[in-house]
């Protein structure tokens, strides 16, 4: 479901803390159902008023009282709400970018039928025990590069759906958003020979520790180091056998910015997946061949992050 807009709402300036809501920050507005019951209201009383029928006057006001109440517990309900910003994740362009909402409670008490999205995207209809929750909500991106989702809406017609209560929250958010891999398949580069910094592959120089990268073989790891309380550490070995692969940005004979940018992209999971120690070249910077989900990420960020 949409969120609509609301115009008049006040603005604020993006925030990384948490923010809870409030008075100052919590609006009440009827809904056509609302402004329907309204209606039936006013009709009751027209019609207690032009024939003196205190039935009339007595279901007017029992439904005026129950607007009333609706109104007060639909603020209730997101009052004390505490709502943080979590990890902004990273993504390919065309694909949902991942955004964590913390949630609290100060006033520890449940709350029913909130909707939490984008200003700009889908919201997520769910219920909340007392208690700490987290929601993950997702943005489909426009371009490459550092992505500010915009403001959060919160939002609930909870109870009778007369009026809808809702918030907006800026939050100080940064995910990435990749280069679309080409969907072509085109060959890698000419890999040339060099050292291999992270291989083992029959008589390699052993060369020293590193720090451990996500993405590193078990065997190359150092576990006495590791269970010395020294931290994981992985073996280094060098040789002349293995060939590294140069990304290289002139390597792309696609036209244009954006499609060079996709086929490095494309090369740079093509050779992460084949286990090829590879480096990238773009114009204005150069990274180390290497291989592991640490340096995928490092060359991914680069292709998103470029600037011509």
């Amino acid at each position: 479901m949409r969120l609509p807009r609301y115009p008049f709402a006040r603005r604020r300036k993006p925030s990384s803390a948490p923010l809870t809501l409030g008075q100052r920050n919590i609006y009440v507005f009827p809904n056509r159902w609302g402004w329907s019951f309204a209606g039936l209201i006013l009709l009751f009383l027209l019609v207690a008023t032009n024939y003196n029928n205190n039935l009339s006057f007595l279901l007017a006001f029992l439904l005026a009282a129950m607007a009333l109440i609706s109104a007060v517990h639909g603020q209730r309900n997101l009052a004390g709400l505490v709502l943080k910003p979590g990890k902004a994740g990273a993504a390919f362009l065309g694909e949902e970018l991942p955004f964590t909402l913390l949630l609290g409670d100060s006033r520890q008490r449940p709350r029913f039928a909130l909707q939490i999205g984008f200003k700009e995207g889908v919201s997520q209809e769910l219920s909340l025990p007392a208690g700490d929750d987290a929601v993950v909500l997702t943005l489909r991106p426009r371009q490459r590069g550092r992505c500010n989702p915009g403001a959060v809406v919160v939002e609930s017609r909870y109870p009778l759906g007369l009026f809808r209560v809702w918030s907006r929250l800026a939050f100080d958010w940064n995910g990435l958003v990749y280069p679309a891999p080409a969907s072509t398949a085109e060959p890698l580069p000419f890999a040339s020979g060099g050292d291999d910094p992270g291989s083992n592959d029959g008589g390699d120089d052993f060369s020293g520790f590193r720090a451990y990268q996500a993405g590193d073989a078990p065997k190359r790891v150092h576990w006495k180091s590791y269970a010395q309380g020294r931290g994981m550490l992985t073996r280094v070995y060098r040789h002349g056998g293995q060939k590294q692969l140069w990304l290289d940005w002139n390597a792309a004979t696609d036209d244009g910015v954006e499609a060079k940018l996709s086929r490095l992209c494309r090369w740079v999971l093509d050779a992460e997946h084949s286990g090829q120690v590879y480096g990238l070249r773009l114009p204005n910077r150069e990274i180390s061949p290497d291989r592991g989900l640490a340096h995928q990420a490092a060359c991914l960020e680069a292709l998103a992050l470029f600037q011509r």
